[in-house]
């Protein structure tokens, strides 16, 4: 069979269209990919760089508490034994005689948290001593709030002219921080 030569024009014509268009669609496919390839490398990089530097800033906690591990050390122990309050409750009787204030001290377990003790607390003592007593505590190397405070003078009966001598009652609730 012998095609005349318009028919093979034909025949040729659409064998380079259809060649033509395949790649053409080969194209458009390999360049999609790439794009696609292009912006997962991109987000690739990204995310590794982002781990890098994560990694340098861990390295660099690392290396600095393994410097300053004296320093950690001491600032756990600002907080109270959890087991063993006794130390913490010996120095505020010690501050309690030193500033001639009478002292009760409570350990108000239904506050207390898995990190923090509550310490209920009575003082009584001449508003002066009161006062420094309170200072006292609040500048103790323990990490302390005070929950509740109240001042409550106490009525002797004597004249308005002595009323610096008057007993006062402290009544306070302390937050202390807890060793982790």
């Amino acid at each position: 069979m012998r095609f005349s030569s318009a028919k093979r024009l034909i025949i040729t014509s659409g064998i380079y269209t259809l060649t033509i268009g395949a790649l053409g669609f080969g194209f458009w496919f390999i360049s999609s990919n790439v794009q696609d390839y292009q912006t997962n490398l991109g987000q690739t990089v990204t995310k590794i760089s982002s781990i890098e530097t994560d990694f340098q800033r861990i390295s660099k906690i690392t290396d600095l508490l393994k410097t300053r591990s004296a320093d950690i050390v001491r600032l756990q122990q600002l907080g109270v034994d959890r087991k063993r309050p006794l130390q913490f409750i010996e120095t505020i009787e010690k501050i309690g005689h030193l500033t001639n204030t009478k002292i009760a001290l409570s350990v108000t377990d239904a506050k207390s948290t898995s990190d923090s003790l509550f310490f209920g607390a009575t003082i009584e003592g001449s508003q002066q001593d009161v006062r420094t007593m309170l200072a006292l505590i609040l500048s103790l190397p323990y990490q302390i709030s005070m929950d509740s405070l109240s001042f409550q003078r106490a009525d002797t009966g004597t004249s308005q002219g002595s009323k610096s001598i008057l007993p006062t009652r402290l009544v306070l609730t302390m937050k202390v921080k807890t060793q982790q």
